[in-house]
């Protein structure tokens, strides 16, 4: 099922076995999205998303507890190479991030 509008209005409630996404990154809006997608998965749910890794060194409270959460979650992380997506108008550094 694919649901369309604002999904950080949608209520965070278990409904989705996967989740895939592209959030957008400005003003940690990747964090957010992240976090409430987590919120929306069931017990078994897997979350794939491709984010910013401004969480690595940003020492805001949001990017303190998605530190947090991966670090709780045994997400993984990968680096996407650099350059990925500059065909389509970017060449921002971004990172994959799973979470079963």
């Amino acid at each position: 099922v694919v649901h369309e509008g604002d999904f950080l209005a949608r209520p965070a409630e278990p409904f989705a076995d996967v989740c895939v996404m592209n959030p957008p990154f400005g003003q940690q809006a990747d964090m957010k999205h992240v976090m409430h997608a987590l919120r929306c998965l069931k017990p078994t749910g897997r979350l794939v998303a491709i984010v910013s890794p401004g969480y690595e060194h940003r020492r805001t409270k949001q990017a303190n507890e998605f530190r947090d959460l991966l670090e709780c979650a045994g997400e993984k992380v990968r680096d996407i190479a650099s350059g990925t997506f500059k065909e389509s108008g970017t060449d921002v550094r971004t990172v994959l991030l799973r979470f079963e």
